[in-house]
This record gives structure tokens, C-alpha cells and sequence, in this order.
């Protein structure tokens, strides 16, 4: 028979039976026994006394990033006045092409650059009020400033037009702004591209035609401040083969030698300093990147700093009577006997967390430090030189924050300590352009399907929305005939099924060429038809940039494109920097898929009545 247990809990707790807790709260030990027994028991007594450090002198030396270069060409200077995010990942605003000249095809961007030149136009005081409305007035009514407005009667092969037309939205700010205001993306770019402001106005005197030029010029500047671009005609880092960033850094050492990290596979988004590798300059094509840098940028200094212990949760006090914080509880750790890793966390937390200490070292933005070697002062005045800890032999093969090596993949190759001048936060907004990126195994080919795509308005739009909308306009467009001849057919054929327009299709082929490193299998973009009625097939043309602006043949690696898929989106991204200065870029981000896809394409198909 079983008989039931009774246990019992007693506390020991100082009860104080006045109302002054003073003498209650300090604790006293009035038998220096029992403190002698405690001691015996936590093995103080057994302990080697050793010295605690209280001050400790740093000496490293350290460099500043000098160039970078974008991809494999573009080379550029850092001046740590902008973050490596805006440097890498900016890219020009997105025009289009309209009667053979460029324009921005975004109507809020527009709008924003002609109030600001309508701004600076009434803000000239050398201006009579009659030469500033008549200014004004001719750059609305000038014929090639002018929002289009598409008319009832479209060209079905006139795709823009018919994009302008099915956006109700877009066409009502085309209709608002058409004949009433200039267009301001058109205007920017033709005065960024060098023509004078005062071409575009007659009967203007020599004097006020050299004002006005000079108010087009604050003009761009103005508008190139606010939203930072590349000034090139394509991103030189991002890679559209691989779907990603690719650059390099360069800064000198102690030597005068350089030290060059690369970055191949940067997603966009947030860049830390885990993206670059330190590679080895073995390669002649590094020369002009690694040649001539500046020597001063390489400095050696030396810091008196006061160290600190460490504090994590449940780290055991070193003061006698406080008490340790509750959020970790080491009891509660039941490791099985195989289980290493916790009986190392919990021996590492309990016994020796006092022997680590933090020393704090500021450092400069945008730089490469080695720690050369740290003198330690403790307690009894002694001086302890501790090295570099790969200085020693069995730490070899331990490492910490340290860069890899990209040709050997040694974590411990370098022994410098990087941090890039990157934002400390972004405001990211919501995407302009997204592609998701799937496989489609019935299909034998990769889709890149256009969830969003730009509105025209400064934002996104639902790609699949649209591309309903644009094939339902142009079956109105085709006239259906009617058949009066009788058909007794039983079946019907049909070619091909239709593949939604935002489903931009990738086939994989062989790509021949001597290069044995090559990718023989690649997937190339290709191109469905739009078949309307009896019209002749046209050809349905991507909407996003990054589908669009590649040049043809556009092939991607297929390794780039898993069994998950890939994400690409473009976002506007904007940061404030240590000086109060507001940097706003486009920039790309690369994400995992959610899985695989069908597009239920299909070739001649044999349909019953």
C-alpha cells in the first residue's frame, strides 16, 4: 500500500516588528563563522586570487574604405557622406521614350520638379510680374511639354497609350494636367541633358534669358538632391544574370599594400559586414582599382579605456548580497549528458562569466581596424600585454566577427574588423515593381510573373489587375464577325492557351562558347503573343524595369532560380544621416519564393462541343 507523502516548505526571512526597516535591511552577520563556512562552500578559499584589470591601453591601427568599384567597372571614390546601401543599389529614375526623346513617365515626380521650377520662376526678384506669368504661361503651352492624352481612337499596336487609357486613375491626371500644365519629367530631362530653360521662351531679353538659364540649372540640382541617382544609364553593381549586387572595396594597410573586399551576393535591403569577403589581389584587372590610394587614410592610434564586466541574463553578481535578475534561470537546464552545448552555457554562465570583460572602442565610420595588442593594468599595478588572439596557436581555428577569405573560405583570414558606412535605419516604401520568380516543372520554364507594376502615379499596381484590364480592351478593339456557314464539327482545335500578360516567360537553352566555366544551360527571356481576333499577333512586352530594360538576349543563371522560387522588388528607401542630411534612392531587393507554379500552358489542344 502506497502511503501519501506530506512535504513541507520552510523560509528563512528577516520579520522586522518595527516600522523602521533600516536595521532589517542591512543584513548583519554577527557570526564570522558561518561567512568563514560560506566562503568554504562557494570555494573562495580554495580560489587563486588574481587582479582584476581597471584600466586598459588599446593600440590598433585603422583604415578607411578609398574606392569603390560597382560590378566590374565603375569605379568611385568613398566619402562616407552617403551609406554603401545608396552607393551600390541607386539607380536613374525610369523614363520612357516618346516621338524619339525621354521622359519621366511618372506623373508625381513630374508634377513635384514643375511646381519647384514655378517656385524658383516667382521667387526672382530681377523678374517683372508680367515676364513671370508670361514665362510660365508659354512652358504650359509649349508643344513639346505636354501630357498626352489618348484619345478614343487608339492604335491597338500603340501599347503606352493603351496602358494610359485602361489606368483610369493615370488618364484622369493626364486629363487634368493636359493643356493646362507643362510637363515637368519632360522638361528635367531635356534641361538635365544640357538644353537651356530659355530656349523654350520667345521675346525674352539677353539679361532675364541668362536668369532664367541659371533658374533651370538650381532646377536640377535641386531635383538630383533630392532624389539621389546613379547618372548612369543602367545600375553598373547589380548583376541580371545572378539577381543581385556585386562590388568591391579597397582601402591600404600598414604596408601600403591593399586590402580588397568583395561583396558577390548582396540581396538589397539592409548591408552589413558579413556581405564582403577579403579576396586577394592576384588578379591584373584589380590593378587600376588597387593602385594609387591614399596613404593618410591609414592611421595608428593608441586608447586608454576603463573595462567592464559582462552582463547577460542570469549572470551571477559579483557583490555579495545582490540578486541576480530572474529572466534566465539556470535550474532549469536539464541537459542530457550528450548534450555539450548546454553544459558549456551553463558552466561558461555560473563560473567564470566574471572573467570576461568589455573595453569600449569607438571607431570611425566606414573603416578597417586591427587590434595590434592591449595593455592591461589590474588591481595589484601589474601590467599584463595581451596579443591578437590569433596570435596563439590554439586559436587557430576560433574566430569572431572576422571576414572571410573568398578564394579559401578560411573564416580566420583576416585580422581586421570591419564596419561599413551603411544607414543605421531605413524607411522603406511600398513596392513600385515586384516580380516573382517560379518554376513551372508541366512547362519545362521559369515565369517571371509582374505582381506589381508601376501606376504611372509614384506608386504600385496590382500587375495581374492590369494586364485583365488591357486584354479585355483590346477584345473590344476587334470586331467579331459572325459565321453563317453551318459547322457540324464534334471538336475544335486549339494552338495554344492563354498565359495571363503578366507572366513573362523564361525557356531554359544551351548556350554555346568557349569559356568552360561557362553556364551551358541558361534561361533566356522570351515572348508570348497577344492574339485578338483576326488582328496579326502582337507581342506582349514586360511592364517592370528589370524585365524590360535588360538588353536582349537577357539570359539568367539557372541555379539562380530554386525550387522555392525567387522575389525581386523595387522600393523607394530613405535615411538620415549622422549630419541631419535626408539621402532617397531606388533600390532592389532579392527574397526567397514561396514555391513552385503552373501556368496550365499548353499547346495544341483538341477541345469537344
Amino acid at each position: 500500500m502506497d502511503n501519501g507523502t506530506l512535504t513541507q516548505w520552510n523560509r528563512l526571512e528577516s520579520r522586522p516588528r518595527k516600522v523602521d526597516f533600516t536595521r532589517a535591511m542591512r543584513a548583519e552577520i554577527r557570526d564570522a563563522l558561518w561567512m568563514m563556512t560560506r566562503q568554504w562552500q562557494l570555494g573562495e578559499l580554495t580560489a587563486q586570487d588574481v587582479g582584476i584589470p581597471i584600466t586598459a591601453k588599446i593600440f590598433y591601427q585603422n583604415t578607411i574604405l578609398d574606392k569603390l568599384r560597382l560590378g566590374e567597372n565603375k569605379i568611385v571614390a568613398v566619402k562616407n557622406d552617403l551609406p554603401l546601401e545608396t552607393l551600390v543599389e541607386r539607380e536613374n529614375i525610369h523614363v520612357t521614350k516618346r516621338s524619339g526623346k525621354d521622359h519621366i513617365n511618372d506623373v508625381a515626380l513630374s508634377n513635384s520638379f514643375r511646381k519647384r521650377l514655378i517656385n524658383l520662376i516667382k521667387d526672382e526678384d530681377g523678374f517683372t510680374k508680367a515676364i513671370k506669368d508670361n514665362i510660365v504661361n508659354e512652358l504650359n503651352e509649349h508643344p513639346s511639354l505636354q501630357y498626352y492624352l489618348p484619345t478614343t481612337d487608339i492604335d491597338s499596336a500603340n501599347f503606352e497609350d493603351i496602358s494610359i487609357k485602361v489606368n483610369s486613375e493615370l488618364h484622369k491626371m493626364h486629363a487634368a494636367f493636359a493643356s493646362r500644365a507643362f510637363h515637368g519629367g519632360k522638361l528635367y530631362i531635356s534641361l538635365k541633358s544640357g538644353d537651356k530653360l530659355s530656349s523654350y521662351i520667345t521675346n525674352l531679353a539677353s539679361t532675364n534669358k541668362n536668369k532664367l538659364d541659371a533658374i533651370g540649372e538650381i532646377g536640377v540640382v535641386w531635383f538630383n538632391n533630392l532624389f539621389n541617382q546613379s547618372n548612369y544609364d543602367k545600375n553598373t553593381a547589380w548583376h541580371p544574370n545572378q539577381l543581385e549586387y556585386q562590388f568591391s572595396t579597397v582601402s591600404p594597410d600598414a604596408a601600403g599594400n591593399p586590402i580588397l573586399l568583395k561583396a558577390k551576393e548582396y540581396y538589397g535591403g539592409r548591408l552589413d559586414w558579413y556581405a564582403s569577403d577579403v579576396s586577394l589581389v592576384n588578379n591584373n584587372s584589380n590593378s587600376r582599382f588597387t593602385s594609387n590610394l591614399r596613404a593618410e587614410l591609414l592611421t595608428k592610434s593608441n586608447d586608454e579605456v576603463f573595462p567592464a564586466e559582462i552582463e547577460f541574463p542570469g549572470v551571477p553578481h559579483s557583490r555579495w548580497w545582490e540578486i541576480e535578475n530572474g529572466k534566465l534561470n539556470f535550474s532549469q537546464i536539464q541537459p542530457n549528458k550528450t548534450d555539450l552545448a548546454k553544459i558549456l552555457f551553463a558552466e561558461f554562465g555560473l563560473l567564470f562569466s566574471n572573467n570576461w570583460f568589455v573595453m569600449p572602442l569607438t571607431l570611425p565610420f566606414g573603416s578597417l581596424t586591427k587590434i595590434e595588442r592591449i595593455e592591461i593594468k589590474d588591481t595589484f599595478g601589474q601590467y599584463t600585454l595581451v596579443k591578437h588572439y590569433q596570435n596563439y596557436s590554439e586559436n587557430k581555428n576560433w574566430g569572431m566577427f572576422s571576414l572571410a577569405n573568398s578564394e579559401t573560405g578560411n573564416t580566420v583570414h583576416s585580422d581586421y574588423l570591419y564596419i561599413p558606412p551603411v544607414a543605421y535605419d531605413l524607411l522603406i516604401s511600398d513596392p513600385l515593381e515586384k516580380i516573382n520568380f517560379i518554376r513551372d516543372e508541366m512547362a519545362n520554364m521559369v515565369w517571371g510573373i509582374e505582381s506589381v507594376i508601376p501606376d504611372g502615379m509614384g506608386m504600385g499596381i496590382e500587375g495581374k489587375a492590369m494586364a485583365t484590364q488591357i486584354r479585355e480592351y483590346y477584345n473590344r478593339l476587334t470586331s467579331e464577325k459572325v459565321n453563317n456557314e453551318s459547322n457540324v464539327a464534334k471538336i475544335e482545335y486549339q494552338l495554344v492557351t492563354e498565359v495571363p500578360e503578366n507572366w513573362i516567360p523564361f525557356i531554359p537553352v544551351k548556350v554555346q562558347n568557349d569559356n568552360p566555366l561557362s553556364r551551358q544551360i541558361q534561361l533566356q527571356r522570351a515572348q508570348l503573343p497577344r492574339i485578338v481576333g483576326e488582328n496579326n499577333p502582337m507581342r506582349i512586352e514586360p511592364r517592370t524595369s528589370l524585365l524590360l530594360r535588360e538588353q536582349s538576349p537577357y539570359y539568367i543563371f539557372e541555379e539562380e532560380i530554386p525550387k522555392s522560387g525567387v522575389i525581386i522588388e523595387l522600393h523607394w528607401q530613405r535615411t538620415r544621416m549622422a549630419n541631419g542630411k535626408n539621402v532617397i534612392w531606388l533600390g532592389r531587393k532579392k527574397t526567397n519564393g514561396r514555391g513552385e507554379g503552373s501556368s496550365a500552358l499548353a499547346y495544341d489542344q483538341i477541345k469537344s462541343e
